[in-house]
């Protein structure tokens, strides 16, 4: 299994990987029950193989974050597909009109 780098997952704000998320870098996630009824982890596995891991938060709160993480999956492509088509304008506008 990836891991966070040092063989054990490694611990982010459920912010940080949504923002991952949204940028396209997750590439999958799951959820794992914490032995506390009621209470969910958030793992998942970014592009370069990272297995991160969020404390565990309470059900409603895991499932606004799992919502979350799906909608960024699905407006992942378009969100990197914009920032790529704006960098490369911004390449060839010329400077001084001359």
């Amino acid at each position: 299994m990836a891991t966070g780098g040092h063989g054990e997952p490694e611990f982010v704000h459920v912010a940080h990987l949504e923002g991952l998320a949204y940028v396209g870098l997750v590439e999958r996630f799951w959820g794992e029950d914490c032995g506390v009824p009621g209470w969910k982890r958030v793992h998942a596995v970014t592009r370069d193989g990272r297995h991160l891991v969020t404390k565990c938060i309470d059900e409603r709160g895991y499932r606004k974050v799992v919502a979350a993480l799906a909608e960024a999956r699905r407006l992942a492509p378009l969100v990197v597909e914009g920032v790529e088509e704006e960098v490369r304008e911004e390449v060839f506008v010329e400077e001084g009109g001359g």
